[in-house]
């Protein structure tokens, strides 16, 4: 990611316009892709949940780098 105004933001899954739940078979699917990926799914997955569908989760752009979610970031990692 370039140092700009961009940033990268996560939110639970919706099913027919409701939260899913943690158990959802999606958020397995979205954990063994993270897991083949080498991202912290962990991390990912805590901070999905820390968002309603509606809403958005923007983490601190260094956080990012640590988890693997992002390999550069412009003057961070």
């Amino acid at each position: 990611m370039w140092a700009t105004d961009s940033r990268l933001g996560f939110h639970q899954v919706s099913r027919h316009g409701k939260p899913g739940p943690i158990d959802d078979l999606i958020y397995k699917q979205i954990e063994s892709y993270l897991i083949f990926m080498n991202v912290n799914s962990g991390y990912v997955i805590r901070a999905m949940m820390s968002a309603g569908p509606e809403g958005m989760f923007i983490p601190e752009p260094g956080k990012l780098c640590g988890t693997q979610v992002a390999t550069f970031i412009q003057r961070i990692c």
